[in-house]
């Protein structure tokens, strides 16, 4: 049996997870000299759940960390040409959805700038996230150029994919509304579906329907199935249970204590009707904000000190905690619980 790893939890279209596996398969390899092959994509009919099931990680870690730090992908000429593709990407997104008249042309527009900016959106968060340390490690004082530039990069780059996702929901989402489909099926088109749907042809709705309460992404194929544990032993592999006790820990963001009701964020949509004290989600996205804003405390199960939500809960100071793994997973809506971002714990408490 094989053991796969969680990787992170987003909110993301199909479209989009289907153009980040192949830059991670083909285009980054190409660039970099190594990519990422060996992941599989769950849609649990909230979000998407990122899997990895053998070492490309960890393979790609060592070879990207001992590179010379005056490697072409380092330099600031590299990255400023990706913060110009960044900006053109960006541009191409921020129009008036129903000002598009040409669809099919415009949908090759923005598949085309998403891979020349992809290629090295994982670099700066990579580097400056879970690899920053080891890089340091290695090769000392003299790599803290290169961070402060990828940092650039990051920050530069912050929000763009659930940016151009939310735009391709509100284009494409006209263009199913009008067929009679919901327009909320927009997140599980794939490219293929959306290049079909630009030329006028429209994908099956009862095919929809059925996938569109769970499917599982792998090896280019899409698989109906809602279900993890049975599609994992369908494949040979399993996914190790987290464990816990009494209150479970993660990293802190923004010290303080608060007290409240559990809501639970997946998704965007979930947003406009929070309505509790402790928001607790997978990660942040710029457009979670109306909810952080509203919450007396977060809780993620992802995320580091340079992530979306560190840097937000810092500027409102709002408690805190992420990289707790499983706090969407023990807790539920309506739980009351103490966040303490003292000590990094969360715990159900009885009032």
């Amino acid at each position: 049996m094989i053991e796969i790893q969680h990787i992170f939890t987003r909110d993301f279209n199909h479209w989009s997870n289907q153009l980040i596996k192949e830059a991670y398969a083909k285009d980054i390899a190409k660039l970099w000299g190594k990519g990422l092959k060996d992941q599989m994509v769950h849609f649990t009919g909230k979000s998407y759940v990122w899997y990895r099931y053998k070492k490309d990680n960890s393979e790609l870690k060592e070879f990207m960390i001992n590179k010379e730090l005056n490697n072409i992908i380092f330099s600031e000429k590299t990255q400023q040409e990706f913060r110009n593709n960044v900006d053109k990407f960006r541009k191409a997104y921020s129009v008036d959805p129903s000002s598009v008249k040409n669809l099919k042309s415009y949908i090759k527009k923005l598949k085309t700038l998403f891979k020349k900016m992809y290629v090295f959106y994982p670099l700066s968060i990579f580097m400056c996230g879970p690899w920053r340390e080891d890089f340091l490690r290695i090769h000392g004082k003299n790599a803290e150029g290169v961070i402060s530039l990828l940092m650039k990069s990051r920050v530069h780059s912050e929000g763009i994919i659930k940016e151009n996702d939310n735009f391709m929901r509100k284009l494409l989402g006209l263009c199913l509304e009008k067929k009679g489909i919901p327009k909320e099926y927009v997140k599980i088109l794939s490219v293929e579906e959306i290049d079909n749907l630009s030329e006028g042809i429209i994908p099956d709705k009862t095919m929809l329907d059925k996938r569109f309460k769970g499917f599982f992404y792998m090896n280019n194929k899409i698989t109906p199935i809602h279900n993890i544990n049975d599609f994992l032993k369908s494949k040979g592999m399993y996914l190790p249970e987290e464990k816990y006790n009494e209150e479970i820990k993660g990293i802190v963001a923004c010290n303080g204590v608060a007290k409240g009701k559990v809501g639970i964020i997946f998704n965007s949509e979930q947003v406009k009707a929070f309505d509790a004290d402790i928001m607790i989600t997978p990660m942040t996205a710029p457009d979670f904000l109306p909810a952080i804003e509203r919450a007396k405390a977060i809780v993620t199960d992802e995320g580091g000190l340079t992530s979306h939500i560190a840097i937000v809960a810092r500027e409102f100071q709002k408690p805190c905690i992420m990289s707790t793994k499983i706090a969407t997973k023990v807790f539920k809506d309506g739980d009351i619980v103490e966040v303490d971002a003292n000590k990094g714990t969360v715990k159900i408490i009885n009032s």
